[in-house]
């Protein structure tokens, strides 16, 4: 999970929603039938008769949205009690749900940022070769030359 004060002010983040008790994720009927409203308004074909959440993003905008128009306890359904966990906006591509008996925590990926970083950069036709040296080095650089990003001193240990 990413500590409050590993966080910096200026960010931009996305949330994220997770189960924060054991069972499992699971909003509520009302959530879901809020969810299936504003998709057939945006989708006129939208198929709602297989729908399922469990493939909807943790990060949906219209998610998040029903999550704070409900609240905690009408969007959270039996056995669960779903959260909301800010994380910041370059880590949107990297994150993972880790869960134990249906508990679960947002993780992020850090090596995976790291790849997609140095993908980004060797790809970049704007940057010379030694330029593209010098940021792929400060990538992986020690905290000190790394300047303003944020890369959190514990990364969780299965990803």
């Amino acid at each position: 999970m990413i500590e409050d004060e590993e966080i910096k002010e200026d960010e931009e983040f996305v949330e994220v929603l997770y189960n924060c008790c054991y069972g499992g994720f699971n909003p509520s009927e009302k959530a879901k039938e809020l969810y299936i409203e504003k998709m057939l308004e945006i989708d006129k074909d939208f198929n709602n008769e297989h729908f399922n959440m469990y493939f909807v993003d943790r990060d949906d905008p219209i998610l998040i949205e029903i999550f704070h128009q409900l609240g905690v306890e009408k969007f959270s359904g039996s056995h669960s009690r779903i959260k909301s966990q800010k994380i910041p906006k370059k880590f949107k591509d990297c994150f993972d749900i880790g869960e134990y008996d249906g508990k679960e925590s947002v993780n992020i990926d850090y090596r995976k940022y790291q790849l997609d970083r140095i993908r980004d950069i060797l790809k970049n036709e704007e940057y010379s070769n030694d330029e593209k040296v010098i940021k792929i080095q400060g990538t992986y650089g020690s905290p000190e030359t790394q300047g303003n990003q944020w890369f959190p001193p514990n990364p969780h240990p299965f990803v």
